[in-house]
């Protein structure tokens, strides 16, 4: 069988083949790429937009495409690029991962075309996360400004834009499909809300290496230390757990929390000056606490950066204001780390309340502290959650079980598509 991916944007293995740089992300795709490879009975191809001429290169059996970026199927040159590739290829079935993006749309309407089967995979909703992206913030923030902001013309309240324009997008992909992966009740209920008619596959993510091979230990970790694993913008909620921190402080002052990525604000007037508006509104909330010496943030970390950083805290808190499924939170629950996650997307079909982490209200910042000050006080119930959440997470997230549910949804594609 013959498939072709079509992500958005390259996977590690990629950027060894075409001798472009790393990103640093869709870790997760080539770890799904590196399962359902190893069975050796799916031939997978992968395409994805980067500038410049189309480029291909083999690397380990997988033949890698480029094709020029395609804004919302307007770039006449995208989206040939992409008809070419598929009458090039000639796959059996088309992979396209998410709904957002004009190559995305742009695949599908080849696809139809040329009357190559094809499953749409769903991963955030764009439309869905703009009603929840400014959630939590006062006004004077969301529509402010920094000079960064004014000369990229990218203030909050206009990002939030952009996840509606991108948003528009959507429905137009799923129209086209009769066939989705997802792997929540979340993206789901998005997904057949807008096209009743189409057959769902549930596939659970296959996550990085490193996290199948480690496990948490409370004995070995830092004790009172929070972590999370992004904060840069206001979708993950780190605005949150700000207001939080000081009542967790009152009960357990040794408290430190660790953000991956860089701090709101570097030093000087040029740092002030190229600071965003959320940027400048963390630095406000940590200044306004007291909080100088109990955040800190830990700079960009890759796979075993992020691995060491989970095995040395006491909790992981996902704080999002709406998710689909964290990887994040799913790296934590397969170490066994202690979770704490806010109520919201697809995180619900992934915790177990009480058993294998606790789930807040997103903006209830108050039961955020009292659920981490408990996990802080009793170690062995900390024990216990972890112990369970790694459990359930090895046989979720498996991925030979997980490249078998991908090969066998193909397959019945393939026997269902006229």
């Amino acid at each position: 069988m013959r498939a072709l991916w079509i992500i958005n944007g390259p996977i590690p293995s990629a950027t060894q083949a075409l001798g472009i740089p790393t990103t640093g992300f869709l870790t997760w795709v080539e770890s799904g790429h590196r399962a359902i490879r190893a069975r050796g009975d799916v031939e997978v191809s992968v395409a994805f937009p980067w500038p410049g001429e189309p480029r291909t290169a083999s690397f380990q059996g997988t033949r890698f495409i480029t094709f020029p970026t395609v804004e919302f199927a307007r770039d006449a040159n995208g989206a040939r690029a992409i008809e070419l590739a598929l009458r090039r290829l000639v796959p059996d079935i088309v992979h396209i991962f998410r709904t957002e993006g004009g190559h995305a749309y742009a695949a599908a309407v080849a696809c139809k075309r040329l009357g190559i089967p094809f499953v749409v995979g769903q991963q955030g909703m764009y439309s869905a996360i703009a009603h929840h992206y400014m959630s939590g913030l006062p006004a004077r923030v969301a529509y402010g400004f920094t000079p960064r902001d004014i000369l990229r013309v990218d203030t909050i309240a206009m990002q939030a834009a952009e996840f509606r324009r991108r948003g528009r997008a959507e429905p137009g992909i799923l129209e086209l499909t009769r066939y989705v992966i997802g792997r929540t009740t979340w993206d789901r209920a998005l997904a057949e809300q807008i096209n009743p008619h189409l057959r769902y596959f549930t596939i659970p993510e296959t996550l990085r290496p490193t996290f199948y091979a480690n496990e948490w230990s409370f004995e070995t970790c830092q004790p009172y230390t929070i972590f999370m694993s992004q904060g840069h913008y206001p979708l993950k909620g780190l605005h949150f757990v700000l207001r939080a921190l000081p009542t967790i402080l009152d009960r357990h002052p040794e408290t430190e929390l660790f953000v991956s990525g860089w701090p709101p604000r570097s030093s000087g007037w040029w740092g002030q000056a190229k600071q965003t508006q959320y940027a400048a509104y963390v630095h406000r909330l940590i200044r306004k606490s007291g909080l100088q010496d109990k955040v800190h943030f830990v700079g960009v970390l890759d796979e075993a950066g992020m691995a060491d950083r989970y095995l040395g805290s006491h909790v992981f808190v996902s704080a999002s204001t709406v998710e689909n499924e964290s990887n994040s939170l799913s790296e934590a629950k397969l170490l066994g780390l202690p979770v704490v996650a806010s109520y919201v997307g697809g995180v619900v079909d992934r915790i177990e309340h009480g058993a294998t982490g606790f789930l807040y209200q997103h903006d209830a910042h108050y039961m955020l502290a009292h659920y981490v000050s408990r996990l802080f006080r009793e170690p062995d119930l900390g024990r216990r959650v972890g112990a369970r959440a790694r459990a359930e997470s090895l046989a979720l997230n498996d991925p030979e079980e997980n490249a078998k549910l991908l090969r066998d949804a193909y397959a019945e594609i393939l026997r269902s598509d006229p």
